[in-house]
């Protein structure tokens, strides 16, 4: 910035230089921002009125507030402000910011063009030589971003001294055959390149480049970009994949051949995947464990990608009798609601997480649900919101060998309780039927996909 007038007046608002340490330069910010809700909101939209704001009751309440009330004008239906009376006042308040900015002009604009450069360079200037390396160019022309990690405390290895066939660590029999249990290895490196089609990611490690292969749900679930609506009615992009080019991140499991192969036990600890936000000058490295949780596409579908549930009901300890009033009436409000949208009547629970199994190897959760169709899924997350699915289809007693098991288009997914963020209770229709569910064995780590609702058992719940 090379001048400084009040149309610098966001800016020097948005970085805090404007004072309210006087009850002067606090009214006049009000009025500042009051003066930009009259222009944004209230403007008359009658031919009569186009020299005025219509006044609100936030507007008349102001006005009342700095003791002008007597700019204010009826015709029986509406109040109005007329615009040149209003900004005959406007201009006095701001008197207070030009006397302020004339006083000391240099030291304020200084201020100012030091807070913008440092924002601009935080956000374009973070980082090593290494790391502007592969954002630009897409290779480290210097060291490996990786190259310094103390890899014996976090407990990473170089792909390319293990050995090409993964390691048993035990072994045991079940139903006669010999089940073999591998030594799981870690590794660490950037993104490069990834295949949407086989669920491969090629990895840049401190040592040389290595094929990662994921199974397909799971680098689906890392590969989605998660977006979420504020409340300025904008989509926001809230995390990215995880496979973009140039993110770096943690794999656990085995090498096979000249691949690596995710993998882990329920006994193992850890996770198959982690996400590397910063590394640190001495070594250290920041991990994230989990996914964003949350967001809505502009239509009101759901378009967080990756929930993981605390329990299907909640519990409160105690409540007054009104408030067991109230809530059996959301309750009762919601299972008719439910039965108008499925056409059908409340039948028996088949599962809930507050009483039955759903941990690896001993869920009961898939052998309830097999040969069962027109199921209502119903989830709270650990922000309270209350949604889920109803699927039509049959739940096939075998585990399907694909992907995704096809459902039709009488399924939905739905909102029950959102805490504001939709208005109501409300049903989404499912666009790609091809994408209907998916239900993992005993031994895997997740429950049940359906559509893009993921969720984990509850011994791996938290990453």
């Amino acid at each position: 910035k090379q001048r400084l007038t009040l149309q610098n007046m966001p800016g020097l608002m948005r970085y805090g230089l404007v004072p309210d340490n006087t009850e002067e330069f606090i009214i006049a910010h009000r009025v500042y921002e009051f003066n930009r809700y009259l222009k944004a909101i209230t403007k008359a939209d009658k031919a009569a009125y186009k020299d005025y704001y219509t006044l609100d009751t936030r507007a008349i309440n102001f006005l009342n507030e700095i003791g002008q009330e007597d700019l204010m004008t009826s015709d029986n239906l509406a109040w109005f402000v007329k615009q040149k009376d209003w900004d005959k006042v406007y201009q006095k308040y701001m008197d207070t910011f030009r006397n302020w900015i004339a006083e000391d002009k240099d030291n304020i604009l200084k201020e100012l063009n030091t807070r913008i450069f440092k924002e601009e360079w935080d956000k374009y200037a973070k980082g090593t030589i290494s790391a502007w390396e592969m954002e630009v160019m897409c290779f480290y022309y210097h060291e490996h971003e990786l190259a310094n990690l103390d890899s014996e405390r976090y407990g990473f290895v170089d792909f390319f001294e293990l050995p090409e066939d993964p390691i048993v660590d035990r072994s045991f029999y079940k139903g006669g055959k010999q089940i073999n249990i591998f030594k799981l290895s870690k590794i660490c490196g950037t993104c490069i390149a990834k295949d949407k089609t086989k669920g491969n990611v090629t990895l840049l490690t401190p040592t040389g480049v290595v094929t990662v292969k994921f199974r397909k749900e799971y680098f689906s679930m890392f590969d989605k970009q998660i977006s979420e609506r504020g409340a300025d009615g904008v989509k926001h992009v809230i995390e990215k994949s995880w496979f973009n080019r140039g993110s770096m991140i943690v794999i656990q499991g085995i090498r096979s051949g000249d691949a690596f192969i995710p993998k882990k036990y329920a006994s193992s600890g850890g996770h198959q995947l982690y996400k590397i936000t910063e590394v640190m000058p001495n070594g250290e490295i920041v991990l994230q464990t989990e996914r964003y949780q949350g967001g809505y596409e502009e239509n009101g579908e759901v378009k967080g990608e990756f929930f993981i549930p605390l329990r299907i009901t909640v519990i409160q300890m105690e409540m007054t009798a009104e408030q067991k009033r109230l809530e059996k009436m959301k309750e009762e409000s919601q299972k008719r609601q439910l039965e108008e949208w499925t056409g059908l009547k409340y039948g028996e629970i088949l599962f809930d997480s507050n009483k039955d199994n759903w941990s690896i190897n001993t869920s009961v959760f898939d052998d309830r649900i097999k040969g069962m169709k027109q199921l209502i899924f119903i989830i709270e997350n650990n922000y309270c919101e209350k949604f889920g699915y109803y699927l039509n289809t049959e739940i096939k007693n075998e585990y399907n060998d694909k992907y995704y098991t096809h459902t039709d288009n009488k399924s939905f997914k739905f909102n029950l309780e959102s805490h504001g963020r939709l208005k109501s209770m409300m049903k989404f229709n499912i666009k790609d039927t091809s994408r209907g569910y998916f239900l993992f064995n005993k031994s895997h780590e997740f429950l049940i996909e359906l559509g893009n609702i993921v969720l984990r058992k509850e011994n791996d719940k938290y990453l």
